[in-house]
């Protein structure tokens, strides 16, 4: 009954399966299965050698990673998913509808590399792959000239990929980050400051840091528009240069948060700020909100869910404010009545993969732990 199944009825079900062995499990039913399976393999983007799995929503991703690593829908309500799943190795001969594969373009392959030592055979018949998330093994990195984003633990390859879009790394502090002229996003959870050139094309930066110097790297990126800072430290020494395209900034603090004062010399560099958020920081109180409004005349945005000490005084200033110099800033900060009435979608998904590199949309309203270690920009459809 089931191989009498209309064709187009079997391409609609199996853009449902998101799992790599069922759809292998398929193609050998029919020859119309094996079609509509076959095309439903050449439709997928990412594919992800971890167990299919979903942390739960209240709690944070440890810093650290792997394992495990998560990788999930952006959209699992989406009727057309790009995403597909395999547990466990690929080993023959499931490995061979790998080349059906042919629009792939990111790869998971998992803390355990579930290519089993084959993974520098995959890329080198895969040329269209352009990112990879987990850490490969030494031998790969002759194959990583193709590929434009990594996520990984740590740089450990002897052949670095120099062509760099976009790399989120845990552990980097010895790295010479310079060496990757192209990056636009650079994720790091240390502190590095081993920039030999400047970083010329990075529009995103989001570092973690424990150490008072944190700010120093925007220094080394004159083109920066967006940087998400997670800090430790409550005095942090202040930038030697102005960034006048620096737009939208998240400063998450631990502790009781950065000190006014060196807060202040800070944002300073930026007079250009649109969006700023400021988590987490008990040092600082309704007054200062006052004293930012004056500092960044073209702020459109003030963040300060988790800063205790801002309260409802702040957001009755801002409504005056606003009717008096005709501006519409929108104002957060941490109230029960608030967050059911303003506040935006508080995104606690971990999702590691987000359509379209927007850092106001994908990264801003996330908690650092949470941020994603891939924004897959969008393609031109002559591309597709």
């Amino acid at each position: 009954m089931s191989k009498e199944l209309n064709f187009d009825c079997l391409l609609n079900i199996f853009q449902y399966t998101n799992r790599f062995e069922d759809l292998v499990v398929y193609s050998k039913v029919c020859s119309k299965w094996r079609i509509a399976a076959f095309y439903r393999l050449s439709q997928i983007k990412y594919l992800s050698l971890e167990p299919i799995e979903r942390p739960n929503e209240d709690c944070l991703i440890s810093k650290y990673f792997p394992p495990p690593q998560y990788m999930v829908y952006s959209n699992p309500a989406n009727d057309n998913p790009t995403h597909l799943f395999h547990d466990g190795l690929l080993n023959y001969p499931s490995r061979r509808y790998l080349k059906e594969l042919r629009n792939l373009r990111i790869v998971d392959i998992g803390a355990k590399n579930s290519f089993s030592g084959n993974l520098s055979e995959f890329l080198m018949k895969n040329r269209e792959i352009k990112g990879l998330i987990g850490t490969p093994d030494y031998n790969t990195g002759k194959f990583l000239d193709k590929i434009e984003i990594i996520a990984c633990y740590t740089l450990n390859w002897v052949n670095k990929p120099m062509n760099l879009k976009q790399l989120h790394i845990e552990i980097g502090i010895s790295s010479d980050f310079s060496i990757f002229q192209d990056l636009l996003r650079l994720h790091s959870n240390e502190s590095f400051y081993n920039c030999l050139r400047p970083l010329t094309n990075l529009k995103i930066l989001e570092i973690g840091t424990s150490i008072q110097c944190g700010y120093a790297i925007i220094d080394s990126c004159p083109n920066l528009e967006s940087a998400y800072i997670f800090f430790r430290a409550k005095m942090i020494n202040a930038l030697n240069k102005t960034n006048l395209n620096l737009r939208n900034l998240v400063i998450q603090n631990t502790g009781l948060g950065q000190e006014w004062n060196s807060l202040r010399a800070i944002l300073s560099r930026f007079p250009n700020l649109r969006n700023l958020a400021i988590r987490g920081n008990d040092t600082l109180n309704d007054h200062h909100v006052r004293k930012l409004l004056d500092m960044l005349p073209h702020v459109k945005l003030l963040d300060f869910r988790g800063s205790r000490k801002v309260t409802k005084k702040s957001a009755s200033y801002l409504v005056d404010f606003n009717k008096r110099n005709k501006r519409s800033i929108k104002f957060y900060y941490s109230s029960k009545k608030a967050e059911s009435l303003t506040w935006p979608k508080i995104i606690k998904s971990h999702e590691k993969i987000c359509y379209g590199f927007d850092f106001m949309e994908n990264c801003f309203f996330r908690t650092f732990q949470s941020l994603p270690l891939i924004l897959e920009p969008k393609i031109s459809s002559h591309h597709r």
